[in-house]
């Protein structure tokens, strides 16, 4: 190899290292500008996901927080139309986030614990309202302590037990009227042959009318008069006032459903 063929492949050897370098440079430039970016993401999005759009405390009627409520914050007719969950905790906090501009109510469904749901029983729930960005924080919400209104149904006749092959075993709807005109059905909580056992909270001091329905059998309701409960219902005024410890009605069926 002669000293001008020496000289040229020096030159490629060169400009061989100056890509390679170049390449190598751009590539580590590259993967800072991903590394950035990502480093970027990993810290903005846990705060994005941490700002709350509302929270709060829910109480009870003695200003205690009440452990680990269950809320829905529904919103008022012309807001958002998806009811929101929000998160709670064992200090009855609460948060939410991602909520549209808005008024909602909100709603603590805790009746196994004695709790009334406002969104359900009373006329003007409590709410917190989205605008324009104001978000409501350290909101407390007061829950109300119900009543326990128990109803007990005499059936010695065993009427509402089918017998035979019927199509349509007998049927019966019991149910309370809330001041804001919703139907809550009362929970089935035992039931024999002889007769069923039914319960629902209500609130002190709230004009309520229990109601049952049936398929074609006879019902009287705290010894009134008996009706066929399939055309008109048996109903009764039903008010408990503050510190009745709860209340127990009777349903008589006086006739076989057929």
């Amino acid at each position: 190899m002669n000293a001008e063929e020496k000289q040229a492949r020096a030159i490629n050897v060169k400009r061989a290292n100056t890509s390679g370098y170049k390449k190598m440079k751009n590539t580590n430039r590259i993967s800072l500008i991903i590394h950035a970016l990502c480093c970027a993401a990993i810290t903005l999005t846990p705060l994005a996901q941490a700002q709350p759009s509302a929270s709060g405390r829910i109480l009870d009627d003695d200003g205690k927080p009440v452990s680990n409520p269950v809320i829905f914050l529904l919103p008022q007719q012309g807001g958002p139309a998806t009811p929101q969950k929000p998160d709670s905790r064992a200090d009855g906090s609460w948060s939410a986030t991602g909520l549209s501009d808005g008024v909602y109510h909100v709603c603590v469904h805790m009746p196994e614990k004695g709790y009334i749901n406002a969104c359900q029983w009373l006329k003007s729930p409590p709410t917190v309202t989205v605008k324009n960005g104001l978000l409501p924080v350290n909101v407390d919400i007061p829950v109300q302590t119900g009543v326990k209104v128990s109803l007990h149904v005499n059936d010695p006749g065993g009427n509402l037990q089918p017998k035979g092959p019927v199509v349509h075993p007998p049927f019966l709807l019991i149910g309370v009227w809330s001041e804001k005109g919703l139907f809550q059905p009362m929970t089935l909580t035992a039931a024999s042959i002889t007769g069923m056992d039914y319960s629902v909270t209500v609130p002190y001091e709230s004009n309520l009318k229990v109601t049952a329905n049936g398929t074609a059998m006879g019902l009287a309701l705290e010894k009134g008069a008996s009706v066929d409960a399939s055309k008109a219902g048996v109903s009764t005024p039903l008010r408990v006032t503050k510190g009745n410890s709860g209340k127990v009605l009777t349903l008589d069926v006086t006739a076989a459903g057929k």
